[in-house]
């Protein structure tokens, strides 16, 4: 009987020195270190270390690349046409309309536009316009501020942002090309535009025709719209008391716009208008146009 209490003593004793022992150590153990043994590697690294130095070497090169570049998505050349062909402003400047006249009183007009943000202004002065099946255009200069009566010195139209060209097939009533201004609508009353150049012209202040008769303020302040009065009406003032008036009514058209005008900020306005003089030979029916820059080279197709 004494002999299995003292068993079991020691037994006891044993266990309690044991439980001690093992406590400290566990205490002590850095288990984060111990446990990034065991940690599954991301499929990543694991593929990159299980490869051979020399395929390692360009995994890991085109991972980087790919996560610190980034490559605009190629654009789409027209069919039949490669990457090659492509012009630097290529889907920059589009045709936005094409109308092919075959009546004698109207005549045959394509529009081309820019699109989105172009800052600086693209020369396409020398551009052309083909068509598949035959047919040429070539899109000449033109002159910014367009002066009635005074020198109009021609040269290269460049666009950008928010402008646009209607360019016509018939001869231009006043011999050359030019930018839409805030006055060029007074031009109607002289020439004949087809289409015509859109009446909205600046108006002006009322308080420089307080002083004029009754008659005469209320006649200026019916004029509206670009227009111009005619000689009948400016022969209804002249009276001695009209002579201001007069001299205002006659100042009345671009030249007078134009000298009030010239100097605000946002005179020219945003489309050009062309006239090419030649009629458009394109497929009566149906066809691919393309508009190529002076390299030759696409920048837009249209097809009708």
């Amino acid at each position: 009987m004494l002999k299995t209490i003292l068993i079991l003593l020691a037994i006891l004793i044993i266990g309690t020195t044991l439980y001690v022992v093992i406590s400290q150590v566990v205490t002590k153990v850095d288990w984060k270190h111990i446990s990034s043994f065991f940690t599954i590697s991301s499929p990543l690294r694991y593929t990159q270390f299980d490869q051979n130095p020399a395929t390692r070497a360009t995994t890991l090169q085109n991972n980087t690349s790919s996560q610190n570049t980034h490559k605009e998505p190629l654009p789409e050349p027209p069919y039949g046409f490669t990457l090659s062909d492509l012009s630097p402003f290529y889907n920059k400047i589009t045709i936005s309309s094409f109308s092919q006249s075959y009546d004698q009183y109207y005549p045959s007009i394509v529009s081309l536009r820019v699109q989105g943000a172009v800052k600086e202004g693209i020369n396409i002065s020398g551009w052309t316009i083909k068509g598949k099946r035959g047919g040429m255009l070539t899109l000449p200069k033109g002159v910014k501020d367009f002066s009635v009566g005074g020198y109009n010195k021609e040269e290269n139209i460049t666009i950008k942002e928010g402008e646009y060209i209607t360019a016509s097939s018939a001869r231009s009533p006043v011999n050359t090309n030019f930018l839409l201004n805030e006055c060029t609508g007074y031009l109607n009353a002289m020439y004949t535009f087809v289409p015509s150049l859109g009446g909205s012209c600046p108006s002006f202040d009322t308080r420089v025709i307080s002083n004029f008769g009754g008659a005469c303020q209320s006649f200026a302040q019916s004029m509206g719209g670009c227009r111009v009065p005619t000689s009948e009406e400016l022969n209804r003032f002249t009276l001695p008391e009209d002579v201001a008036c007069h001299t205002f009514l006659t100042n009345i058209n671009y030249a007078g716009c134009y000298r009030t005008h010239r100097n605000d900020s946002n005179f020219f306005g945003k489309e050009w208008r062309v006239w090419l003089n030649t009629p458009f030979n394109f497929n009566r029916d149906h066809d691919r146009i393309f508009l190529y820059d002076n390299n030759g080279l696409i920048v837009d197709e249209y097809a009708y």
